[in-house]
């Protein structure tokens, strides 16, 4: 893992996530653990309920075993990790 990747991880994640419109991306690297970090935001709005934020969730195994597939990454090349942003809190 020579090259920084992260520009093309991105675009892999938007391309494979497009049918989403509540996601946001942020993918760097790290260089000294030679690993990257892939986070997501997903975004709720305030009228969703529990049902809908759980299923709003991203299946972090799959993600993973697409990107061991495309990229040929080994389990300790990502760490994939997510987080429920409230809409009225982005700025």
């Amino acid at each position: 893992m020579a090259r920084d990747l992260s520009n093309i991880i991105t675009h892999f994640i938007t391309d494979l996530y497009s049918y989403r419109n509540d996601l946001g991306v942020q993918v760097k690297k790290n260089k000294v653990l030679n690993n990257y970090t892939i986070h997501f935001s997903v975004y709720i709005k305030p009228t969703d309920g529990l049902y809908a934020t759980i299923n709003k969730g991203i299946d972090k195994f799959s993600l993973m075993n697409q990107l061991q597939n495309y990229f040929n990454f080994s389990k300790n090349d990502c760490v994939i990790t997510y987080q429920n942003v409230y809409s009225e809190t982005i700025t």
